[in-house]
């Protein structure tokens, strides 16, 4: 953590003190619950304003619909999407799961949160008080975690009492494989290379 921490310190001129969880993004549907990489054909699914989402979707075989986030309840209530991605407690406590009755746990994608200072703040702190800072960041990360994991709990109950098809017993392979071509996309930039060799270490 503490290396990952440094790199995002250089990239935003912060002192990276902690990573907080956000859950795993999993594709949600009104047609068809996702069992296979075939059931992803022809869905029309919103992603983020990001290139790199809707390559992915595309990859998938659905059709990305790049929509900001307030309007993604609209766009399911008016069919106007057939769905999205997102994690538990976003899904549920947005009320998507209303006209969503397809979850599928792809948790295609995870994005920590990071709790961070001010460089030059941290730079006026003392050997003492950073080690202040250090462990108290420290212990509200554990703390956020142990929340967060209830909170997605709680939300899956909810969707499920509701009615919502829950698909574990997804066929990974032929997913991860269609993502070869955006793996190869994204090397082409040496930062972003070194990055993902960095992160398959860890894994």
């Amino acid at each position: 953590m503490a290396v990952t921490t440094n790199v995002l310190a250089r990239e935003f001129r912060a002192a990276g003190l902690a990573f907080y969880d956000s859950g795993a993004r999993s594709v949600y549907n009104s047609v068809r619950p996702i069992r296979s990489i075939a059931d992803m054909k022809g869905l029309r699914l919103r992603v983020q304003q990001s290139e790199l989402m809707s390559d992915m979707i595309k990859a998938l075989g659905a059709e990305p619909v790049e929509l900001p986030y307030g309007q993604v309840l609209t766009g399911l209530a008016t069919k106007l999407i057939d769905g999205a991605e997102n994690n538990w407690p976003f899904f549920v406590t947005t009320d998507r799961y209303k006209y969503a009755g397809y979850y599928t746990l792809t948790e295609h994608t995870m994005s920590p949160e990071v709790l961070v200072m001010s460089r030059k703040a941290w730079g006026s702190l003392s050997t003492e008080d950073r080690k202040i800072f250090r462990e108290a960041a420290l212990q509200s990360s554990h703390f956020m975690r142990e929340r967060w994991r209830d909170l997605e709990e709680q939300s899956r109950r909810q969707a499920e009492a509701a009615g919502v098809t829950i698909v574990t017993d997804l066929g990974r392979k032929p997913f991860e494989a269609a993502m070869a071509p955006i793996y190869a996309k994204v090397r082409r930039d040496p930062a972003a290379a070194q990055l993902i060799e960095r992160i398959r270490k860890v894994n």
